[in-house]
């Protein structure tokens, strides 16, 4: 086996051996700068050819005496007489001179130093004459390649294959950042696998798999790439049995107990799932005024008619796309029924709460987002959901649903 099939950094054999080759000289050859963007695996190659014993982080010396002592350990455990300081570009002023200072030691005393950055920094090089070793970023299949080995269990490796290419084409332009793939990687892959383990899907079966977790993804891409909260806190909103997460098989929301939406934003949900099931034909049947109703009384016999053909309920076709003007007037009317009293002009901004849902996964925008003239929304709430939800403002949902049975 070739030394290439064994070295367990993909993509930085090149890089390796340019090192190896400058260490080789027990010190004879000027100082190594090793620098480049974070998490391309600066400091674990220089760790792998130097070995670990030979490695400072500064970060971890905070005093003077501290960083002499680590240094003088280091050397002592190298048999190359050389030692690598990480992490320099993130040193204090005082951690930065004596590293350039430790460089114009090193020329006098024939000894290594590898120094390891994300940038170069004058105060490093203009000191000492350096060889500069760059760690270019990974390409799309040198990634691959590393995530491939973080393979969970040996005897899913298909599978972790599989939902890594996945992954990689979801993140391959938000996020490029090798450990933020890991982490993300690692995350949800328990995801993907659930409704396997479950029985409900096969391997095989890549569409439906994808489709389960697209919702996860937008999750970890809305609040883990920021940090704003850690991966246990993440793991534990997001438990695999709770109630709140989508369902398996078909992506849609199915428990409405611990659905947190303001008062009208419920109000504005249940219109989108009047507007998606029912048909457009009866909105004067459900909506309009006794004084309106004989104007419409034509469309809505026509409309019936139609319904009188059809063989499926409007529960088993599935929610259709809506434009937002339709589901605008249903959410005035029904709201209008139920509070007669109440103002409807002081309501807050409809359109943000409309974009929460959306981002919330409770609403799908089905209509190009280039399109400004018509926007059209699909409702992603299933029926359980949306009686809890009227319960919880004592609205009457029955009363304006067609051919439904719960």
């Amino acid at each position: 086996m070739t030394e290439n099939e064994t070295f367990p950094f993909p993509g930085r054999e090149k890089e390796a051996e340019q090192l190896r080759g400058l260490v080789a000289l027990n010190g004879l050859a000027p100082a190594v700068f090793v620098y480049g963007h974070a998490a391309t695996g600066k400091s674990a190659v220089v760790a792998h050819v130097l070995g670990a014993p030979s490695v400072v982080d500064v970060n971890t010396t905070p005093t003077p005496p501290l960083l002499a002592a680590a240094v003088a350990a280091a050397l002592a455990a190298s048999p190359h007489r050389t030692v690598a300081l990480d992490h320099v570009d993130a040193a204090a002023a005082w951690q930065q001179a004596a590293v350039a200072a430790l460089l114009r030691r090193a020329a006098a005393e024939a000894f290594g130093v590898v120094v390891v950055a994300a940038q170069p920094r004058r105060v490093l090089t203009n000191s000492t004459p350096c060889v500069h070793v760059y760690f270019a970023a990974y390409s799309a299949a040198q990634t691959r390649r590393i995530l491939v080995q973080d393979c969970p269990n040996p005897a899913e490796h298909k599978l972790w294959c599989q939902f890594v290419e996945l992954a990689q084409n979801i993140l391959q332009r938000p996020c490029r950042d090798l450990n933020e793939l890991r982490h993300i990687c690692a995350l949800l892959y328990p995801k993907y696998i659930l409704p396997i383990k479950k029985g409900r899907l096969l391997p095989d079966e890549r569409f439906k798999l994808q489709q389960h977790v697209n919702q996860y993804f937008r999750n970890v891409l809305d609040h883990l790439y920021t940090r704003r909260v850690s991966s246990a806190e993440w793991l534990k909103d997001h438990d695999l049995e709770d109630s709140r997460c989508l369902n398996l098989a078909d992506g849609v929301w199915k428990s409405g107990s611990d659905l947190d939406l303001p008062y009208n934003t419920t109000y504005l949900l249940l219109a989108s799932f009047i507007a998606s099931y029912n048909p457009k034909g009866l909105d004067v049947r459900f909506f309009a005024r006794a004084s309106e109703k004989s104007l419409g009384s034509k469309k809505i016999k026509k409309s019936m008619g139609m319904m009188k053909k059809k063989k499926l309920r409007q529960q088993l076709l599935g929610p259709k796309a809506f434009p937002i003007e339709r589901m605008l007037a249903i959410f005035y009317r029904i709201k209008e029924d139920a509070h007669s009293d109440q103002d409807l002009e002081s309501l807050v901004d409809i359109q943000m709460q409309v974009t929460s849902l959306v981002t919330k996964g409770l609403l799908h925008r089905m209509s190009n987002v280039a399109r400004l003239d018509e926007v059209k929304c699909k409702v992603n709430i299933s029926l359980e959901t949306a009686y809890a939800l009227a319960a919880r403002v004592r609205f009457d949902l029955s009363k304006y649903l067609h051919d439904f049975k719960a």
